[in-house]
């Protein structure tokens, strides 16, 4: 599963990957080289200069291998969650997603009133 962040001040594209050896770090950037040409085109298009310096630069890409989850689905999905809102999950790291996984789990029995 491949998620992405894009940073419209800092003009960066960062790409999560909760399976790093099943993509190299070239086909992801080919995968998102469109789109860090595209992005920068549309804002020039559509922002007013007054708000936002035109330029064609393209956006840079680049892929996160530390501190992102591996083969969890659903702590994957959890940190895509944080990113929206734009929450940090720092602090997640391979030795505590044991506890992280018990506490989401914890959390889902809760919500539907689940008896264990």
């Amino acid at each position: 599963m491949t998620a992405s962040d894009i940073d419209l001040r800092k003009a960066t594209i960062a790409v999560y990957d909760s399976i790093l050896s099943v993509v190299h770090d070239k086909e992801i950037q080919n995968v998102f080289r469109p789109f860090s040409k595209m992005i920068p085109s549309i804002l020039s298009a559509t922002v007013p200069a007054t708000v936002r310096k035109k330029r064609e630069k393209q956006f840079s890409v680049r892929r996160l291998k530390n501190d992102v989850p591996q083969n969890d689905w659903c702590l994957y999905h959890k940190i895509h969650e944080c990113l929206a809102i734009s929450c940090t999950f720092e602090g997640l790291r391979d030795k505590n997603i044991s506890d992280i996984q018990r506490k989401l789990a914890t959390e889902i029995y809760d919500a539907v009133n689940c008896q264990v």
